[in-house]
Formats: C-alpha cells, structure tokens, sequence
C-alpha cells in the first residue's frame, strides 16, 4: 500500500464529521415537485438517498431528482453517508 492510500484511509477511520445537505424544492407542476442541492464533507461522500431510494451525485455533490407529490403533500427524507458511515 503506498503512503496516499494510508493517508486516506487514516482520515477515513478519523472521520466523526457528518456530511452537510443543503436542498431546495419547487413545484414542477401540479403533481410534480423537483429536489436539488449538494451534499458535502470533509473526507469524501458515499451515498445520498431520498426517501431510501440512492440518488446519482454529481462530480461536486450536486442532485436533482423529481417525484410526485399528492394533494395532501409529502413530507420527504434527504440522509448523505460518508465513506466511515456517518450520516
């Protein structure tokens, strides 16, 4: 193993920061609403789901992703995972 991969793997196994999620919402139609933001932290991000399904990230740790939303409204939940497992 070389000297990068043990530096990254020490900070890894250091890591106690979760990842930060800044998002927004609007409607998109009716029916229809779209999440977008980024997600960050101080080593890497591993995974960002909303309402438990994955979300594809961009390079910057960008999304967007669209739903429906019923007349009631939805309540939805955004959960980032860094590459230790915290969230």
């Amino acid at each position: 193993m070389n000297t990068q991969n043990i530096e990254v793997l020490q900070n890894i196994s250091n890591d106690t920061q979760i990842p930060l999620i800044s998002a927004t919402s609007r409607r998109d139609s009716q029916t229809n609403a779209v999440i977008s933001g980024q997600v960050t932290d101080n080593v890497a991000v591993a995974e960002v789901t909303i309402d438990g399904e994955p979300v594809r990230l961009g390079n910057d740790g960008s999304f967007t992703t669209s739903f429906y939303v019923p007349r009631s409204g939805k309540t939805v939940e955004i959960v980032a995972f860094d590459k230790k497992g915290n969230k």
